[in-house]
């Protein structure tokens, strides 16, 4: 063995001293690759002493010092007993930590290099219900209700199923409402129902006596209790959920107003929308509800974020996972953000539904901005000069005047919102008829002439031109009957679709399932 080992070194040998050149180039190569690899290794690069990690060393979750240990597969972070299974999954050390990022509170941070498209973490829903203000849907699996045709035998609630009504996640309003003789009386499908909004509020008070490990999760989570109080959406859930459920319902003793308010107020501000948003009001498909994701609630919002996720679920027995995505390549000790809400808004418009959303002011790189990154989405044609284009002096500033990058003109907030006002109900009407002739002729109008042709009006506009010409397509094959035919005729030239399916409305909606474009 040690000389078939010499002979193969000396062999080795050989090749580099007659490859001296050629080997010095690769030489280069492997060094760049060298650094690539420890830009992206896995395993932490402490600077410090092993006594000096230890005295330092605080779960990576919940900041607790003592009774930790460190992750024998990346040594990247440190976890107590309790919060151990949310750094490793499914043989997946997830690369971020909990820290207290200055103006946000607390967010997710790097703890190494992440590559572009690495998944950063799953969390698995710790609660879910219906929204609080919302049309009805079946407290069991959060589908729509479109036809009242059952109702749970106890609660009178609508439900899908008698397997719905007997689901574990209706046990707790179910009882509440049966025990109390609440009478519930909703016939209409169409419009929101306040007898739902106490369910989820409900549900997240219960979870302290039944679920601690959820209840601990969803327990830190911020409520902006102070900056809701006043507002008129504070005094309608004092009315339809906090009286409801200590004087109707005799649950005083048990829960302070403070206490459901909070409660309130942790599930509008960091649930998450089960059902994906869609272009066009409509009837809603598949879930309707929203959930609370203990671990993703904590990640914060940027307009240019650096990550995207994904709401999955597998089937009715199990609770929604989301899924958060690196866009592109994160450093370490980058914050780790998402959108909130869409990015084709302007400045204006997106910090204002931040706002009212979710109590922050957004301050990223593009809201500062004025031109939005270079993108121009809101600059408006000048009145004046018809050179320039007006822009925001301040765009942090709610009410700064937008100012004319070609002269001295300017306007008021009031009048350039009354101008972009009317233009987007111009589009959500022509978009509403599906009439495109009409739509890309506002389009070609207003380009150029009153906004910019980045403009997020006209970006919408055409959205909804190549959306609606699409659906159309589709529609025109459904209906053509000549495309269609059983599965015995013509196998090699038609399209397969049983008898029971040959209705247009069946094959519209087969279609677009398999196309990918459906409303979904």
């Amino acid at each position: 063995k040690l000389i078939l080992l010499d002979s193969l070194l000396q062999e080795m040998n050989d090749v580099s001293l007659r490859n001296g050149k050629e080997m010095t180039g690769r030489s280069a190569n492997s060094g760049a690759m060298k650094q690539q690899a420890l830009k992206f290794n896995t395993f932490a690069r402490s600077q410090l002493s092993k006594a000096e990690e230890q005295e330092q060393a605080e779960c990576f979750f919940c900041k607790q010092q003592g009774d930790l240990f460190e992750c024998p597969w990346c040594r990247a972070v440190h976890c107590c007993t309790v919060h151990g299974e949310l750094h490793r999954k499914n043989s997946k050390c997830f690369p971020f930590t909990v820290q207290n990022i200055p103006g946000k509170g607390r967010g997710l941070v790097a703890t190494r290099c992440i590559r572009e498209g690495e998944l950063i973490l799953t969390d698995t829903a710790s609660l879910l219900g219906p929204g609080i203000v919302t049309n009805p849907v079946c407290p069991g699996c959060l589908a729509p209700i479109k036809q009242i045709s059952r109702r749970c035998s106890r609660c009178s609630l609508p439900v899908c199923s008698e397997k719905c009504q007997e689901n574990v996640q209706h046990k707790e309003e179910c009882s509440l409402l049966s025990t109390n003789k609440v009478r519930v009386n909703i016939e209409e499908v169409n419009q929101p129902s306040s007898t739902y909004s106490f369910i989820s509020p409900y549900r997240l008070l219960r979870l302290k006596g039944t679920n601690k490990e959820a209840w601990d999760m969803v327990a830190r989570l911020n409520d902006h209790l102070q900056e809701r109080v006043g507002l008129v959406e504070f005094d309608c859930f004092q009315k339809d959920i906090v009286e409801f459920l200590r004087r109707r319902c005799f649950l005083s003793k048990q829960y302070t107003e403070e206490e459901i308010h909070r409660a309130v107020g942790i599930f509008m501000i960091n649930s998450v929308s089960l059902e994906p948003r869609r272009l066009f009001a409509g009837p809603p498909r598949g879930l309707s509800g929203k959930g609370i994701f203990g671990l993703f609630a904590l990640i914060n919002h940027s307009c240019v974020s650096n990550c995207r996720f994904t709401i999955e679920t597998q089937n009715e027995n199990e609770k929604p996972t989301v899924k958060v995505l690196a866009r592109r390549e994160i450093e370490e000790g980058e914050e780790i953000t998402v959108q909130y809400y869409s990015s084709l808004l302007g400045t204006h418009k997106r910090r204002r539904r931040l706002k009212s959303e979710w109590y922050f002011s957004c301050e990223c790189t593009r809201c500062q901005d004025r031109t939005e990154l270079g993108t121009m989405v809101s600059a408006v044609v000048c009145e004046v000069c018809e050179d320039g284009y007006l822009l925001p002096r301040n765009p942090l500033d709610e009410l700064s005047d937008w100012t004319c990058s070609n002269c001295d003109f300017f306007l008021e907030v009031p009048d350039l919102e009354r101008k972009i006002d009317q233009l987007e109900e111009e589009v959500n009407l022509l978009s509403m008829r599906r009439d495109i002739a009409k739509l890309e002729q506002f389009i070609q109008d207003i380009s150029s002439t009153t906004l910019h042709p980045n403009h997020y009006l006209l970006l919408l506009a055409q959205r909804n031109v190549d959306y609606i010409s699409r659906k159309n397509h589709i529609w025109k094959l459904a209906q053509d009957r000549s495309l269609w035919k059983p599965d015995q005729e013509n196998p090699d030239r038609r399209v397969h679709t049983s008898s029971a399916d040959q209705s247009p409305d069946k094959l519209y909606i087969s279609i677009s399932k398999f196309l990918l474009c459906d409303d979904r």
